[in-house]
C-alpha cells in the first residue's frame, strides 16, 4: 500500500513540473479536424479526418453522382407511382410497381452514401449524376406503355453507369470498390428480366435448397459389383470405389475412384470428365495422357469448390462432352475430389440443357442416385441457367 501512495506523489509532483504550454495529441487533432479555422495562423486544418484506402480518392466523385443519379430516379419513380394512383388514372397495379422502383432506387442511394462514409469520405449532393436527361425524359405523366418504356430506360442507365465505375475502380486498382459494385449493383441485374416474365415466378436458390433437401438418396447398388457374392476380398474391392450411376450411361465418384483406370474399364467407362483438374490442394492431377493406353476421352476443367467460382462458364462445354458419350453409346464417369459439388453441379446442367429438365427436377434426379451437394454459389448459378432456359423456350 505504502509503494501505491509514493507512486501517486510521484505523479502529483510530475504533473506540477510540467509546463503550461506542453501540447497534447488531442488538441492538436481536435484544432486540425474542427470545421472551423483555429486563432493561430500556424493551424491548418486537414481536408479528412478519416482512414481512406484503396484508390476511393479517384472514385468519391463518381460514387457521389452515381448515387445522386439513384435519388433522382428514386423521385422520378415515385411521381410515376402518384399519377397512376391519382382518381383519375386509378391504376392500382402500376402504381405499386413504380413505388417498389422508386424505393429500391432510394435504398441503394442510401446505401451508397454510407459506402462512401465507410470509405472516408463525405456525400456531396451537388455531384449531377453522369447520365444526362433531355426535357423529353422530364415528362412523368405517361400512358402506361410510356411509363413502362422510360422505367426501363431508367433501369438501363443506372446498369450501365454501375458497369462503367466498375471498370473504373478495376482501372484504380480498387479492388473493395469493384467488389462492392458487383454484389450491390451488377449480380441482381443479371438475375431478372423484366421483358419476359416467368410462369410460377423465378427460380431462386431457396426453391433449390429445398428440392435438394425434400428429396431422398435411394437404394444404390455399387455399379460393377454382384451384391450377391460374399467374400470377403470382393467386399473389400468396393471399399475402395465410390461411384454411382445417376442417370443412364452417366456416372459421378470422387477423384480416387478417377484414377481407378481398371475399375472404369471394368463398368465400361469411355468419357471422363474431370471437374477439378490440377495439382493444387482439392484437385485431382489426371490428364488425356493418364487415360490414353485406355482409350477414354477426356475433358479436364480446372476450378475450386467455392462459392465464387464461375462454373456456369463450363455448362455448355460439360453439357457437349456428356451428351457426345451418352449419344455414341458410351458411359460417362463425371467427378471432382468427393464428387458432391463441381461434378453434380455439371451433370444437372446437362439434364437441364439437353434433357430439358428444370433445375430442381434435375436435382431431385441426381440425388436419388447419389448424395450430392452443390454449394450455394453453384445453385445460384444454376438457378439463373434455369430462368434463362425457361425464357428461351418461352420464343
Amino acid at each position: 500500500m505504502a509503494k501505491f501512495q509514493a507512486l501517486n506523489i510521484v505523479l502529483l509532483v510530475a504533473a506540477a513540473v510540467v509546463p503550461t504550454s506542453v501540447a497534447f495529441c488531442y488538441s492538436d487533432v481536435e484544432a486540425a479536424c474542427s470545421s472551423k479555422p483555429s486563432d493561430s495562423a500556424d493551424d491548418s486544418l486537414l481536408p479528412n479526418c478519416n482512414a481512406k484506402y484503396g484508390g476511393i480518392e479517384n472514385l468519391q466523385a463518381e460514387l457521389q453522382a452515381y448515387a445522386n443519379g439513384h435519388i433522382e430516379t428514386s423521385f422520378e419513380f415515385l411521381l410515376m407511382s402518384t399519377h397512376f394512383g391519382s382518381y383519375e388514372s386509378n391504376r392500382e397495379g402500376f402504381k405499386g410497381l413504380y413505388r417498389k422502383l422508386s424505393d429500391n432506387a432510394w435504398e441503394k442511394a442510401i446505401d451508397l452514401i454510407k459506402y462512401i462514409s465507410k470509405r472516408g469520405g463525405r456525400m456531396n449532393f451537388n455531384q449531377l449524376p453522369h447520365f444526362k436527361k433531355s426535357t423529353k425524359d422530364r415528362v412523368l405523366e405517361l400512358s402506361e406503355l410510356h411509363s413502362l418504356s422510360k422505367a426501363l430506360d431508367s433501369e438501363k442507365q443506372l446498369a450501365t453507369e454501375a458497369l462503367r465505375l466498375h471498370s473504373q475502380a478495376k482501372h484504380h486498382g480498387d479492388a473493395a470498390a469493384a467488389h462492392y459494385l458487383e454484389e450491390e449493383f451488377m449480380e441482381p441485374q443479371t438475375e431478372v428480366d423484366f421483358q419476359k416474365p416467368l410462369v410460377g415466378g423465378e427460380t431462386t436458390v431457396q426453391r433449390l435448397v429445398q428440392a435438394l433437401h425434400s428429396s431422398r438418396v435411394g437404394f444404390r447398388r455399387l455399379p460393377g459389383f454382384d451384391p450377391s457374392i460374399d467374400n470377403l476380398e470382393y467386399y473389400r474391392l468396393q471399399q475402395m470405389v465410390d461411384c454411382d450411376e445417376v442417370y443412364p450411361r452417366i456416372y459421378i465418384g470422387d477423384g480416387i475412384t478417377a484414377k481407378n483406370k481398371q475399375y472404369l474399364q471394368r463398368i465400361g467407362i469411355t468419357h471422363v470428365l474431370n471437374a477439378a483438374e490440377g495439382k493444387k490442394f482439392g484437385m485431382v492431377n489426371t490428364s488425356s495422357d493418364y487415360y490414353r493406353e485406355t482409350g477414354m476421352r477426356y475433358l479436364g476443367l480446372q476450378m475450386l469448390d467455392l462459392p465464387s467460382t464461375d462454373i456456369s462458364q463450363f455448362f455448355y462445354t460439360a453439357a457437349a462432352f456428356i451428351e457426345n458419350a451418352v449419344a455414341t453409346g458410351g458411359r460417362v464417369y463425371v467427378h471432382c475430389v468427393q464428387g458432391v459439388s463441381r461434378s453434380a453441379t455439371l451433370v444437372i446442367a446437362y439434364l437441364m440443357i439437353k434433357k430439358r429438365m428444370l433445375a430442381a427436377d434435375a436435382i431431385r434426379t441426381v440425388r436419388l442416385g447419389r448424395d450430392i451437394h452443390p454449394n450455394d454459389g453453384f445453385l445460384r448459378q444454376l438457378a439463373r441457367l434455369d430462368n434463362q432456359l425457361r425464357r428461351h423456350r418461352l420464343l
